[in-house]
């Protein structure tokens, strides 16, 4: 009898072992993670933040940064004067336009002129032919302006001869100017002066830039 209940309590120990060995090898379970809040169906999504536009005086300097200044909040009136001697009296063609400090202004102004096509019945071809100009503007701290002007002007010059071949292919002349400038408020100044023996052609360029209080 005694020798049986020792055999028991061997086998009750391997069994109590063994389950505990399994109970500790069993994987623990995790945690489960908390999914992302999602819009209920049928409502819109939020719309995109608008852009916001740029004052003049957090936008980029001109092509030439030029001096070191505080923007202001005033304007500058820009006045460009190209005046041609083509053989006969002079004509003159302005550009007026507005430009904020510490900004850049553009104008562009022409005509397409017609030119024969040397292949018959194939239609006429067309010439760009007017006044560009690119300004880049800075008022300075004792009112004095700086500019960075580009400037590119043409024409059509004179025929030679008197023949419909003369009217049909007209020639033309072009001239172009970069340059930096430092200018009084208000008072004008002539930049350029320039003539072309071969053609005749005489051109004179004067720019006035006036600051508006």
């Amino acid at each position: 009898m005694t020798q049986t209940t020792h055999l028991f309590s061997r086998t009750t120990v391997a069994v109590i072992l063994g389950f505990a060995l399994c109970v500790g090898a069993a994987p623990q379970a995790q945690e489960p993670v908390p999914a992302e809040p999602q819009e209920p169906p049928g409502v819109p999504a939020k719309p995109a933040e608008p852009t916001k536009a740029v004052p003049p005086s957090q936008q980029p300097a001109p092509r030439h940064a030029g001096p070191q200044v505080t923007a202001t909040s005033r304007n500058v009136n820009v006045e460009v004067t190209v005046t041609q001697q083509l053989g006969g009296a002079p004509v003159s063609k302005t550009l007026t336009f507005v430009v904020a400090d510490s900004s850049t202004g553009k104008v562009r102004s022409g005509i397409k002129v017609p030119i024969a096509n040397a292949m018959p019945n194939m239609g006429m071809n067309y010439q760009d032919v007017g006044f560009d100009v690119d300004a880049g503007i800075r008022i300075l701290d004792n009112d004095r302006i700086w500019l960075d002007l580009s400037l590119t002007f043409s024409s059509v010059l004179p025929a030679k001869g008197s023949g419909k071949e003369s009217q049909a292919y007209p020639s033309f002349g072009n001239a172009e100017s970069q340059l930096n400038l430092l200018l009084d408020n208000g008072k004008p100044l002539t930049l350029t002066q320039s003539g072309d023996p071969s053609t005749g052609q005489e051109y004179a360029v004067e720019v006035k830039a006036t600051i508006i209080e």
